[in-house]
């Protein structure tokens, strides 16, 4: 009997903390949206944007949200030439450390911004007389909801947004 009252207490706190943070994928822009936009400063061509959306405070993989640990190309930023499209071969800077982290608390309404020149990037010398289009398909962007606990997988991207992200040689200071 006392064999299956510690399996039953066992199922049942298995259920319980599997109900706590159950997962789930996300594309529709409910929790959080991405944005870019031409900076044109020295510092660097584009800023790539996070917004919270979702009406509650959102615990986020840290690596998208936190400046010290963001790096651009891992997370999914690429660059293309316009209106060729011919991709621009970047790597990542450093691998993301996901042995230990804490989340990020991005408060309802809050955006993280990150400003990225992407010279530091290129394998190649980038040619700045040319135009390029910067897209975002991020890999799995980690969040946890605080309303119920909710484990979400976001996939985000802007190829399906505007001609507002195209920039050209002024955007090379």
């Amino acid at each position: 009997m006392k064999n299956f009252m510690t399996m039953m207490a066992a199922v049942t706190f298995t259920f319980v903390a599997n109900a706590a943070v159950a997962s789930s994928t996300s594309n529709d822009g409910s929790y959080i949206t991405v944005g870019i936009a031409p900076l044109c400063t020295a510092e660097g061509q584009i800023t790539l944007s996070f917004t919270n959306v979702s009406g509650q405070h959102l615990l986020v993989d840290p690596h998208y949200m936190d400046k010290s640990k963001f790096d651009p190309i891992y997370a999914g930023l690429s660059l293309y030439t316009d209106p060729e499209g011919q991709a621009i071969n970047l790597k990542y800077k450093a691998k993301p450390n996901y042995e230990q982290y804490d989340w990020y608390v991005l408060k309802v309404g809050e955006t993280v911004e990150h400003i990225v020149d992407f010279r530091g990037y290129a394998t190649t010398t980038i040619d700045e007389t040319l135009h390029y289009a910067p897209l975002f398909s991020g890999n799995n962007i980690n969040l946890i909801t605080t309303n119920k606990g909710k484990e979400i997988r976001l996939f985000m991207h802007t190829d399906d947004e505007s001609d507002f992200d195209i920039f050209g040689p002024e955007c090379w200071k």
